[in-house]
């Protein structure tokens, strides 16, 4: 929630600025649906540009979190999927209710930014097949070239300033936003393990 809290702060802030592009650094197994939901909306309603460089993963939460931006960038050996909500304490599938929700912000999210909704899906629910990739019973979670090949990804390229530099941003122009003290200690206060340990 924290996190969720930073980027909407952060985002305002480039709007601001007059930014140009704001470039989102992605490496995460996950978090809460709620907090995800929160930055996705964040993202979606941008007023410019945005982009996810995910080094090296963007599982669950950090697949929707990606799939909210205009234009994904992955490098090699990176993944994105295995969206699936799970129960916090035991890490157990949770009911169908929850995957439904999940499946549903998957879909709309990747309506919303004319990729394939049916790929995003499977990355929830492993009764999804997506041909040639996955079969029935296995939940979605893409390699880098299997992405770029079913158009989540726009690009494979080495890092964040490869992927600056196609789009012509001078490396001097970038400007760095970093989480305060404050959003840091928010953040580890607002963990899940520190919670159940408070």
């Amino acid at each position: 929630k924290a996190l969720a809290s930073y980027i909407h702060r952060a985002v305002g802030e480039a709007e601001s600025e007059g930014a140009s592009l704001i470039l989102f650094e992605i490496d995460t197994f996950g978090g809460e649906v709620d907090a995800a939901d929160r930055i996705r909306k964040t993202l979606l309603n941008a007023n410019i540009p945005t982009m996810a460089v995910i080094d090296k993963n963007a599982a669950s939460a950090g697949a929707l979190i990606s799939l909210a931006t205009d234009r994904i960038v992955m490098v090699p050996g990176s993944s994105i999927g295995a969206a699936t909500v799970v129960e916090g304490g035991s890490g157990e599938a949770a009911p169908d209710k929850y995957q439904s929700y999940m499946r549903g912000l998957m879909r709309s999210t990747a309506e919303a930014k004319g990729r394939n909704p049916s790929v995003a899906e499977a990355m929830v629910d492993e009764n999804l097949e997506v041909e040639g990739v996955s079969e029935k019973g296995q939940v979605l979670t893409l390699s880098a070239n299997e992405a770029l090949e079913l158009g989540i990804a726009d690009a494979i390229l080495a890092d964040k300033t490869e992927a600056l530099k196609e789009l012509g941003v001078e490396s001097d122009k970038v400007v760095v936003h970093e989480p305060t003290s404050l959003d840091r200690l928010f953040r580890f206060f607002g963990s899940p393990v520190v919670q159940s340990l408070l």
